[in-house]
């Protein structure tokens, strides 16, 4: 069986995370090829597995007209080359384009839902459309795979899709591969970065996302400033990630006098590595599927707040194995931040329970077994 990815963009993330496992444990039984806009961290990782890739000119993040037809033809001339029995689409933008160009070509067609766009906007009227065009292309799909049963859920209430084609397959680690530094030695590089020479008496509190609008990282230098309110000293807060918000976040740490506790460290490769230098990891998304980075701070052993959403209640229960909080809202997020300064014996308790967690019920090979379970079901 011939099976072709697709993503929006090749630069690292969860969806190019997910393709990426997928490819490299499948590429022994099925022919494998990933195509992605434009020529990044995925495809170069991939090349170096010997795995087909094709990256795609026109196929862009941003919205423009004349790139969209042009990345049309592109796909359909691409599948009409290879001849794929399927496409697994990884991209809400991709959706449009690569179902069109599917249905034209007669081939299967699998979307993989890393997040419901249509839940992360705040605009009413760009809910809507993004509703509309998920409930319209869904016609064109023969499974759709949600990475979380709340998405699935969702899907099945606003009437996206029929239940038969929606199936939910969580996100799965694999820990072997997880090559965590030291607490002492991550501390002292990510110390590093930001000329900080003292390694011990600090807490450190970090993230690793994108610096994009849906990571809510505005949330996060919020609470940080309720944090400063406070006058509790010995703070550090740390973002690890690149993106479109860049300039947006260092508007809002010079507005609230940040400069010398909050950094934005910039894209670092193989960031996960960093991980045990936390001592809380914060994760303040609006919009999320099931973030690989949570799982890995999962794995990690440290203490968690995040967002109350997608499928997120799925993997961090509130006081069990960490905290939650609602999206958009900094004082709670900065008050449970305390929390967990001042209830260091709580703290250990949740991420023992977190480690167990994502042990039990997040693992790599039971999201390949199923994700082959789908591909086999159209032979």
């Amino acid at each position: 069986m011939k099976i072709l990815f697709l993503v929006t963009q090749s630069t690292w993330g969860g969806a190019q995370r997910y393709i990426y496992d997928l490819a490299t444990n499948l590429n022994s039984k099925y022919e494998i090829k990933v195509a992605a806009g434009g020529y990044g961290e995925l495809l170069k990782q991939l090349e170096k597995e010997k795995i087909k890739t094709c990256s795609l000119k026109y196929l862009k993040r941003s919205i423009n007209p004349y790139n969209e037809i042009r990345a049309f033809f592109e796909i359909l001339s691409l599948l009409k080359k290879e001849r794929p029995d399927i496409i697994h689409i990884n991209s809400s933008k991709g959706t449009v384009l690569a179902s069109l160009a599917g249905r034209l070509t007669k081939t299967k067609i699998i979307y993989t839902v890393h997040g419901s766009v249509f839940v992360a906007h705040s605009s009413w009227l760009i809910k809507k459309i993004y509703l509309w065009i998920e409930k319209t292309f869904s016609y064109f799909k023969d499974k759709i795979i949600t990475v979380s049963e709340f998405d699935r859920q969702l899907w099945l209430r606003h009437k996206v899709a029929p239940p038969l084609k929606l199936i939910t397959i969580h996100n799965g680690i694999d820990f072997s591969r997880i090559n965590f530094l030291t607490p002492k030695k991550a501390r002292k590089k990510i110390l590093s970065f930001i000329k900080h020479q003292q390694i011990s008496n600090f807490w450190l509190i970090g993230t690793i996302a994108h610096l994009y609008p849906e990571k809510g990282l505005k949330y996060f230098i919020k609470a940080a400033n309720e944090i400063k309110k406070l006058n509790i000293k010995n703070i550090i807060f740390i973002i690890i990630g690149e993106g479109m918000e860049r300039k947006n976040l260092e508007v809002l740490i010079k507005k609230y006098e940040l400069e010398n506790i909050f950094f934005l460290l910039g894209e670092i490769k193989k960031a996960y590595k960093y991980l045990k230098a936390f001592d809380i990891f914060v994760l303040p998304s609006i919009k999320e599927g099931m973030p690989y980075v949570l799982l890995e701070a999962m794995s990690a052993n440290l203490a968690i707040i995040s967002s109350k959403v997608g499928g997120i209640p799925e993997m961090i229960e509130d006081k069990e194995n960490g905290l939650l909080v609602e999206s958009g809202n900094p004082k709670e997020l900065a008050k449970k931040i305390v929390y967990l300064l001042k209830n260091p014996e709580a703290t250990q308790v949740m991420t023992l329970k977190a480690r167990k967690k994502v042990e039990e019920d997040f693992f790599l090979e039971k999201m390949i077994k199923k994700t082959e379970e789908v591909y086999d079901s159209f032979v």
